[in-house]
């Protein structure tokens, strides 16, 4: 096509649109606004938040958000086996492992036989899983209090009590 034949359409194609005008089409969404509104990108964006506010106040514990959780239920339920605790903190097998491995290294967990089968190991924690326990609970209180506070106290229930439902119906699935 010449230059002068664009023009002429270009022309006729705009006194077209300025003829009839359309409705206003709705801007679609960027592509970056669907990115930050997606929910696997909030998602991940929270749980970078939360994982740097522990990571902050638990750094000279040497302590990460799944050893903290072994850790917590092991207290909870004073044995369980490998298997149990992966499933009651959520954890796959191969992290189950390398989070026990790690702990029992550093001698905050023991491993002993099973009463009932002594093929079978079961984990409990020590004293110096007990105290290292406490003083993580310490430290991460006030700085998840300070999180959730970000919020307000309606709106850091309501999402706490969404994460719990979320976490409750993807365990039904």
């Amino acid at each position: 096509m010449t230059e002068p034949s664009r023009r002429a359409r270009a022309s006729r194609l705009a006194g077209r649109v300025d003829a009839h005008p359309a409705e206003p089409q709705p801007k679609a969404p960027s592509s970056r606004s669907a990115l930050f509104g997606s929910p696997e990108f909030l998602f991940r964006r929270a749980h970078q938040l939360a994982a740097a506010t522990f990571s902050e106040s638990c750094r000279h514990l040497d302590i990460t958000p799944s050893q903290y959780a072994v850790l917590f239920m092991l207290r909870e339920v004073r044995d369980a086996s490998q298997n149990e605790l992966g499933r009651m903190v959520a954890l796959d097998r191969s992290t189950t492992s390398v989070v026990l491995r790690s702990l029992r290294e550093r001698g905050l967990v023991q491993e002993h036989a099973d009463a009932a089968d002594l093929r079978k190991k079961r984990l409990q924690l020590t004293d110096v899983g007990r105290l290292l326990l406490g003083e993580a609970e310490r430290l991460c209180a006030g700085p998840s209090r300070q999180l959730l506070n970000m919020l307000g106290q309606e709106k850091a229930a309501q999402l706490l009590d969404l994460l719990v439902e979320l976490a409750n119906a993807s365990r039904s699935d």
